[in-house]
Parts: structure tokens; sequence; C-alpha cells
């Protein structure tokens, strides 16, 4: 007898489970609206699960049927070879995974201020060369820029915490990057084969910088400003590549560059080309140039 009831008891949890899955599946259906396949989340707010338009200009709509679009899903852009200009609604918080890779010709892309979390290989082998992410983005993921070999100016805002494993990688032609306070951790790899990349600032407030984190010597010395103290910086490297992290790098400790905005009230000069420079704080003579949008 009791073992008639367990066994009841297994099948009615079997089918309950098949009856959840289901019902789950359903309201997680892909829904269509003008070139965009979605899917409505729990919060309900929208994901774009696919776009099958072939705009070379693409905006994001901030809303889709009355509800935010928050999420740009998983591979949702994958090989488009048409895009070329990218906008994203303040409304967008998530770019998953691969959610741009491999559009060959994207080239500028205007991110909305609410983005938060930019997933792994979100926008690697893109050809974009400026990009200026809002003070709202707090992740960075692995090999999120890889082999954007255009990639000229990069401002990651003042909020990012993490920046995963070879984030940069092979970004030929990055001259420079700066973090705040805000950083925490720095993948490894994170600028394997940056052969153009001269200067980083980093915060004193990271914590781990993983292994061949910074370029080698082979594209010339790359000047790492750091903010806080010498005997600081080495605590923080994994152990074990203290050679390799540091192979080709040229240190400065208790040194800070604050680029701000890249505006005049934020140390910045205007040059005569019309671009902007902002000014290292310490007075090295370092400054960096950004687009004039």
């Amino acid at each position: 007898m009791r073992k008639t009831m367990k066994n009841a008891a297994i099948i009615f949890v079997a089918i309950l489970t098949v009856v959840m899955c289901f019902a789950f599946t359903a309201g997680a259906k892909n829904l269509t609206y003008g070139d965009y396949s979605y899917t409505v989340l729990s919060d309900s707010t929208v994901k774009i699960t696919k776009y099958n338009g072939s705009g070379k200009k693409v905006v994001i709509p901030s809303k889709i049927d009355g509800k935010a679009v928050t999420v740009i899903g998983f591979n949702a852009f994958f090989e488009n070879k048409k895009i070329k200009e990218l906008v994203l609604p303040d409304s967008i918080k998530t770019i998953e995974d691969r959610a741009f890779r491999d559009c060959e010709n994207l080239m500028e892309i205007t991110v909305g201020k609410g983005l938060v979390t930019i997933g792994a290989m979100a926008f690697s082998d893109t050809a974009l060369i400026s990009v200026d992410l809002p003070d709202t983005v707090t992740s960075i993921g692995a090999h999120a820029f890889a082999g954007c070999r255009g990639l000229r100016f990069f401002r990651p805002g003042s909020s990012v915490k993490t920046v995963g494993e070879g984030a940069f990688s092979s970004c030929d032609t990055l001259r420079s990057i700066h973090f705040g306070d805000s950083l925490v951790s720095l993948g490894a790899f994170a600028f394997e084969s940056c052969v153009g990349l001269e200067a980083i600032s980093i915060g004193k407030n990271i914590k781990t910088i993983g292994r061949c984190a910074f370029p080698d010597a082979g594209g010339g010395p790359c000047y790492v400003y750091y903010a806080g103290k010498y005997d600081d910086w080495y605590s923080k490297l994994e152990k074990e590549y203290d050679v390799q992290t540091m192979f080709g790098v040229c240190l400065e400790c208790e040194h800070v560059h604050s680029f701000g905005k890249y505006y005049p009230d934020n140390n910045a000069t205007e040059l005569q080309d019309g671009t902007k420079s902002a000014l290292c704080q310490n007075g090295c003579g370092y400054s960096d140039k950004i687009r004039d949008k």
C-alpha cells in the first residue's frame, strides 16, 4: 500500500513538473513587434531575443506594447552584417552574452543612461570606434569588446566594479583607459595584445588583478597609474603570476588621473583640432583625447 502511494506521489510530482514547465514555456513564448522578436519577462518587462530587420541604423524602442524594454538577449544581433549604428534607450539595463558579436560593420553606439551589465562577448569583433558608457554600468563581461581593432576611445563610466577576462584583448588602437575607485576586479588577459595601449588609470580600491592583465612590451611600454601605494599594489596580484602580469608595464603609484566626462569643468582643455583632452592631476603631462561629439 505504501509502495503504491509512493509511486502515485512520484507520478503526481512528475505530472506537476511537466505542467509547470509547459506553463513557464508558454509564458516565455516569442512574440513579434515590427523587426523584433521578444519575450515578456517575469517582471513584466521585455527582452529582445532577435532582430529581424536589415536597417543600417537601429534605434531600439524603449517600450513594446506598453512594456519597458530592459534586456537585449543572447545572440540577438549575432553576425548581423547590415547594422552600422546602434542607439540604446535609457530603459535597457542588460546586454546579454554575444548580443552583438561579429556585427562586423557596427561602428557607432549610443548607450542610454540605465545600462548596468554588459555580457560576455557582447560586442566582440565589431567595428566600434568610440564607446562612452554611462555611470550606471557596473560590470563588463569576459571578452566583451575583444577583437574591436578600431576601438580608439573608451570611457567606462565611474561605477564599473568588474572587468572580465580578456574584456579588451586585441583592441589594437585603444590608446588609454581610465577606471575610478569603483573598480574592484580586473580579469586575466584583460588588455592582452593591446599593442597601442599607452596608459591605464586604476583607482585605489582594486582588490584583484588577473594574470597577464596588461599588454606586454611588444607595442611599447604601457604606463599603469595607480592611485594607491606601491606596497598595496603587489598584494592585489595573483601571486604566482606577478612577473607575467607586470611584464612591460611602467607602474606609477599614488598617481591620480581624473578624466571625468572630458569637458572643461572636469580638468579638460579644448585642443585646436576640436577634440577635448583631460589632463592628469599629478602633472605628468599625459593627456587623453576623445572625439568631440
